[in-house]
Formats: C-alpha cells, sequence, structure tokens
C-alpha cells in the first residue's frame, strides 16, 4: 500500500471483538487497559516507517521469512525481517550505503498466538495504566557490527527483526 501512496490507516473495533487492540477495564476506581500481541507489530511498523519514510527494494531468501526495508527523511535505513517458520533463521542483510555498526531490536514471542509478547525486551505486561511501554532499563538492543559488508542477524521463530543502520554520507 506505501507503494501506491497510501499514508495512513484507521483502526476500528467493537467491545469485546477477538481483533481488538486493546481493551480496557475499570478495577478498584482505576482505568486499566490490555495491549493485544497485534498492537506490538504496529508499534514496531511506526518504528520502521516513520512519517515521510519511503520503501526500499529487497530481495532474499522468502522461505518462512518476509524482509521489507525503509529509508527515513533523516537518511536512516530500517530493516524488519519477519519469521514465521518453525526455526530460527540466520540471514545476512547486505547495505551498501550503511556504515558502521547498526542496531538490532527484537519483537519476540513464544508462539503466533501468544499473549505475551516484547519489543526489545519490553512489554506493556499483563494491564498497563499508561498505555506506553516502559523505559529501557538495561540496553536491549543489540548492536550489530558488519562483517565483509553484511550484517549478520538471527532471527528466531516465530519473532522479527528490527535492524537499524546509518547512512555514510558521501563528502561534497
Amino acid at each position: 500500500m506505501a507503494a501506491v501512496g497510501v499514508d495512513g490507516l484507521n483502526f476500528h473495533t467493537l467491545p469485546q471483538a477477538a481483533y481488538g487492540l486493546f481493551s480496557f477495564r475499570r478495577i478498584r476506581g482505576r482505568w486499566l487497559g490490555h495491549v493485544a500481541p497485534d498492537y506490538y507489530g504496529l508499534v514496531t511498523f511506526a518504528r520502521a516507517a516513520p512519517p515521510g519514510s519511503r520503501l526500499l527494494s529487497t530481495s532474499g531468501p522468502s522461505d518462512g521469512l518476509q524482509t521489507w526495508a525503509t529509508q527515513t527523511p533523516t537518511g536512516a535505513i530500517h530493516v524488519v525481517v519477519i519469521n514465521s517458520g518453525a526455526s530460527p533463521r540466520t540471514v545476512g542483510v547486505r547495505i551498501p550505503a550503511a556504515s558502521g555498526p547498526g542496531s538490532l531490536a527484537y519483537l519476540r514471542s513464544s508462539a503466533l498466538s501468544s499473549g505475551s509478547v516484547t519489543l526489545a525486551g519490553r512489554t506493556f505486561g499483563g494491564l498497563t495504566s499508561t498505555g506506553t511501554l516502559p523505559e529501557q532499563a538495561r540496553g536491549r538492543r543489540v548492536a550489530v557490527q558488519p562483517v565483509h559488508g553484511d550484517y549478520v542477524i538471527r532471527v528466531p521463530a516465530p519473532s522479527a527483526a528490527l535492524l537499524t543502520l546509518s547512512v555514510r554520507h558521501s563528502p561534497r
């Protein structure tokens, strides 16, 4: 959809709908929310494709893997590798314009239908009163150094990896 100019989506839901992104209830005078697993995917997407990003062409293995790449208006490149297969995969990502180490964050779950999800090691928990992911107490982003031009990453199953790379600026 991004390739044809779609720049936004609206999500509608009904109370108790199985596809809802979150639900709310009042407990002891406080409103608390439950965040559904699909919402973590939307947060990952928002990080991978902030406003003004453009979709980049990708190629590579497709057996159980999906790969997407964007370049932000500031020049950063985000690569998302989704492993919906049954076993972990190791992939090499080659971005000729990238320089230096990359930063890797994982979207993880014990199963595709699991309610236990983390993004960069963080979770909304069973119930949240803020609706925001807690600040990272420890660095859950992993630095990835290029090896002979490839950023080699291991993508557990099922999970997604979000690789963020800086672009080498050419001298003027």
